[in-house]
């Protein structure tokens, strides 16, 4: 199936139906997933990431520049390596859920006014080179308590002001929609597929769950998702790829 190492597959292009566009025969085509651990797909199998399944529907190659526990300071550090370098024609970033954490009361390990700018130089570099960027806001997590979860890794009383860690992934969130919309981009609005999928039954828990968690997983994870969670990743992605026409991009 193709060369792997971060690259994940390489497929016959052929007619590609992308949207109201028809593609012939596109050379070297290929999308970047820029972000951290839910993009790096850690505890899935390749085939299970959204990455890997978007490579397959459109035919592309694919590089996955996730690296685990990357903020966006982090990622504007090897993005002229791991992402302008390669020339991609569509560059997913998927950033926040690292950016956010509190280092100590009130306090994120990438304020909000920086993990604004980071985000806004990330999309003029990717216009420098004509790629189409893709802004993803952040999925969900289990908060639990201090014996499991979330705040078993991370003090809950360090999250005050907005009152929670799942209020302060939601600010983080909402400044990626401020960017998108401030920068003429596209939004593959994750955490908005992820509520809908929790409004019509769906759960962050159990052995279906969307999250890893001592269901599904043995584990009191609660922050990466599952090949479930992947597959909103993917139709959200899916939504926002079906409007590009790669030839303009």
């Amino acid at each position: 199936m193709g060369h792997f190492n971060n690259y994940i597959g390489t497929f016959n292009y052929g007619i590609i139906e992308l949207g109201k566009f028809n593609l012939m025969e596109v050379d070297l085509m290929l999308i970047v997933g820029f972000g951290d651990s839910i993009t790096a797909g850690v505890f899935l199998s390749v085939e299970d990431t959204f990455l890997y399944k978007l490579g397959l529907k459109y035919g592309f190659d694919i590089y996955n520049a996730g690296v685990p526990g990357n903020t966006t300071s982090q990622g504007l550090s090897r993005m002229q390596t791991d992402v302008i370098n390669k020339e991609p024609n569509i560059c997913i970033i998927e950033f926040g859920m690292n950016d956010h954490v509190a280092t100590e009361l009130d306090k994120q390990a990438v304020d909000p006014a920086t993990f604004k700018e980071n985000l806004t130089l990330m999309i003029k570099n990717l216009l420098d080179i004509k790629c189409t960027p893709i802004l993803c806001t952040i999925s969900p997590i289990i908060e639990g308590n201090e014996d499991e979860y979330y705040y078993n890794r991370h003090p809950q009383e360090w999250y005050q002001s907005p009152l929670g860690a799942q209020a302060w992934i939601d600010q983080y969130s909402q400044i990626i929609r401020d960017v998108a919309t401030e920068m003429g981009v596209r939004l593959a609005d994750v955490a908005s597929a992820f509520a809908n999928h929790l409004a019509l039954g769906g759960t962050l828990t159990g052995a279906n769950g969307v999250l890893r968690n001592l269901d599904n997983a043995g584990a009191d994870d609660g922050v990466h998702p599952t090949a479930i969670g992947h597959d909103l990743y993917f139709s959200t992605l899916v939504e926002q790829i079906n409007t590009i026409q790669i030839g303009l991009c």
